[in-house]
């Protein structure tokens, strides 16, 4: 693989600037012009003081302040379809590290035939936001959005997260207190992370760089200051495992950015090995193949299992 030479020398601060992406999935677009939608913009304003009042009081370990957050938040709601039992819980989808909320495409009318709301959220600096008023992006901004999202909803949520969205929902879940995390009511991982680490690295070991060391050292340094959170305390069993809620993991054995035995791991820390639908029993963490890190998303068995997972009783 060939890299540019300014990419070695280039500011570590510009890692938490997302770059447009090269180009815009054709399927997601297609998707986006024929389906029903509304952008309905959420105001987050106050989640900087409540959040900052809890770290005073020491409600929140490890968390020195608040990022640099945009006043409000655009979403892509998607209702339930027309003549079908609603449900009371609304879907969140959760996109990775570069990703849209449209990335779920293929999830979304599958939840709306089962009567479920979906909100495909695009994070700061990403897709319908990507002209917010923030600085920076990454896990950490993502899951402070997510968490004044959740707070702001007041009702019910199944959480649904790729990659770095699963990062977003640990910070979510450092965050929140007993009442939003009793708003979650289920939460399905694909592609995740144990630790949050282990994703930096994988990042910037694809670009080869004779000082990828120090890069890694410098990314920890500045999401510490930028963030105030240390990345090493971003671990999914940490939070997201002491919830009591049905968790289901699904990773690609075939994953080059965030390897499968790096969340394999949470196999044997997860309370449930599997759940049971219609006098079958089914694994709380599933492996594909040759679906790689993004191909995942788009699988029709991976897509059915999740609303299957979501739609019955655990």
């Amino acid at each position: 693989m060939v890299v540019e030479n300014d990419f070695e020398n280039k500011d570590v601060t510009e890692f938490f600037i997302p770059v447009p992406p090269k180009k815009i999935a054709t399927w997601e677009e297609e998707f986006k012009e024929t389906a029903n939608y509304n952008v309905v913009t959420i105001d987050i304003s106050n989640h900087s003081h409540i959040i900052n009042e809890r770290i005073k009081n020491s409600q929140i370990k490890n968390l020195d302040f608040v990022p640099e957050l945009p006043c409000s938040i655009k979403v892509l709601e998607f209702s339930p379809k027309e003549n079908v039992e609603k449900r009371d819980e609304i879907v969140l989808c959760c996109h990775g590290w570069e990703g849209r909320g449209l990335n779920f495409y293929k999830f979304i009318p599958g939840l709306q035939e089962k009567g479920f709301k979906v909100l495909a959220i695009d994070f700061p600096l990403h897709g319908e936001n990507r002209e917010s008023d923030c600085k920076y992006s990454g896990c950490t901004v993502f899951g402070h959005t997510l968490n004044a999202i959740i707070r702001t909803l007041n009702q019910p949520v199944y959480v649904l997260a790729h990659s770095m969205g699963n990062g977003a929902f640990q910070v979510n879940c450092r965050l929140s207190n007993e009442k939003e995390k009793r708003l979650v009511k289920k939460y399905v991982g694909i592609a995740a992370m144990n630790y949050y680490y282990d994703a930096v690295v994988g990042h910037i070991k694809i670009f080869k760089l004779e000082n990828e060391k120090e890069l890694i050292q410098d990314y920890i340094d500045h999401k510490k200051i930028l963030f105030g959170i240390d990345i090493n305390d971003i671990v999914l069993e940490k939070d997201v495992l002491t919830l009591d809620i049905p968790i289901l993991f699904i990773h690609d054995l075939n994953d080059k950015e965030i390897p499968y035995e790096k969340t394999l791991v949470l196999k044997d820390k997860m309370k449930r090995k599997d759940y049971c639908i219609d006098g079958v029993n089914h694994p709380t963490f599933c492996r594909t193949e040759g679906l790689g890190h993004r191909r995942i998303l788009r699988d029709d068995t991976v897509v059915q299992t999740v609303i299957n997972f979501f739609n019955r009783q655990i």
